[in-house]
């Protein structure tokens, strides 16, 4: 059945000019990409670095003893009649809720990291 001497069969296009596009001379154009993030060659700005003045609230305080202004009725971080001092037991969970007594705290590690060199 397989006759070596047949000859084969030229295969015939019915289509010749599928290969080709239909329109040669226009090009498809692609959406243009929508870049995300900063612009390339756009440097981030450091960071600029805290400067908290140290309140006058805070004069006196030392690693030891707590600030002028604070009494037996009357801390200058709680704004209660205990004693909230950074590196004598801080705020009691009551205060710990208080954003302002919190804030406070804050000032008072930062004075006495900064002013003291602690």
């Amino acid at each position: 059945m397989d006759d070596p001497q047949s000859p084969v069969p030229e295969v015939v296009k019915e289509y010749p000019d599928r290969d080709q596009p239909q329109y040669p001379h226009t090009k498809v154009k692609k959406p243009p990409v929508k870049r995300r993030g900063r612009p390339p060659g756009a440097r981030i700005a450091p960071p600029k670095p805290k400067t908290i003045k140290a309140p006058s609230e805070f004069a006196g305080m030392t690693r030891t003893d707590c600030a002028d202004e604070c009494r037996m009725d009357r801390c200058v971080v709680s704004n209660r009649p205990y004693c909230a001092h950074p590196r004598k037991g801080g705020l009691q969970g009551i205060d710990l809720g208080n954003v302002s007594a919190v804030n406070r705290l804050t000032a008072a590690k930062l004075y006495l990291k900064r002013v003291l060199g602690e």
